[in-house]
């Protein structure tokens, strides 16, 4: 019989999979039975680390299906705000295992909860404006979070390129050097394709959205886009 873990990482292929197709409802149900397998054990001391590290893992992929499916042109546009409200919740919760005792290494869910609060709120990055997405939702400003975020990610002992990644977007985001500069780190670690994917999923929406750094979103996007591509020719 298959272990937890074994049946946790299977759920999330599964939900990845349907995601990129744009099953946005299977794959959301499957990681959703994910969370609810990790939640079951989390209490048990030997698996509790982790089992917790697992369970942001989950929380994360459901936030990024919750958001591709409000940014997805196919969504009717009244459910778009509650798509990216439910990215928001997910995000959080990955962000409450992170920052928690668990032993959890990660800023994925820190970052991203911010940036779906800026998707559903544009105003988000101007100083002391506090976004409000409903009851049950954390109310926050966002660009004191963002500051929060890059002095935790900056004072970590982590140098894998997602950090990397994630302090590049968290310092465009502040309008704080030049995108290059930004990106100066990541590319150094010489990042994955996928990893490249991953930061334009994230990058590309942003840039759309007419927030006051969208030029130097938009020079991320082609930085990144011009990067894979080399990488991708060999």
């Amino acid at each position: 019989m298959p272990t937890i873990f074994e049946q946790i990482v299977d759920l999330k292929t599964k939900a990845k999979n349907r995601r990129d197709l744009g099953r946005y409802d299977r794959a959301a149900a499957f990681v959703r039975e994910a969370i609810a397998l990790a939640k079951k054990d989390l209490a048990v001391p030997a698996l509790r680390s982790k089992l917790a590290s697992e369970l942001a893992d989950c929380y994360g992929i459901l936030g990024g299906i919750e958001r591709r499916w409000a940014l997805d042109s196919n969504t009717p546009v009244e459910k778009r705000a509650g798509h990216i409200r439910e990215s928001v919740r997910a995000y959080d919760q990955a962000w409450a295992l992170e920052s928690g005792d668990y032993g959890v290494s990660s800023s994925y869910g820190m970052v991203n909860r911010l940036v779906s609060r800026i998707l559903a709120d544009p105003q988000a990055l101007s100083g002391g404006h506090v976004t409000e997405l409903g009851e049950g939702i954390e109310a926050l400003e966002v660009r004191a979070e963002l500051e929060n975020a890059r002095k935790m990610i900056e004072n970590s002992k982590r140098s894998d390129y997602w950090a990397a990644a994630d302090l590049a977007l968290v310092k465009i985001l502040l309008g704080d050097g030049d995108t290059e500069g930004a990106y100066a780190e990541f590319i150094l670690r010489s990042p994955p394709d996928y990893a490249h994917n991953s930061a334009l999923d994230v990058l590309r929406p942003l840039s759309e959205i007419g927030l006051p750094v969208k030029d130097a979103l938009a020079d991320a996007v082609t930085l990144l886009e011009a990067r894979l591509s080399r990488l991708r020719s060999g």
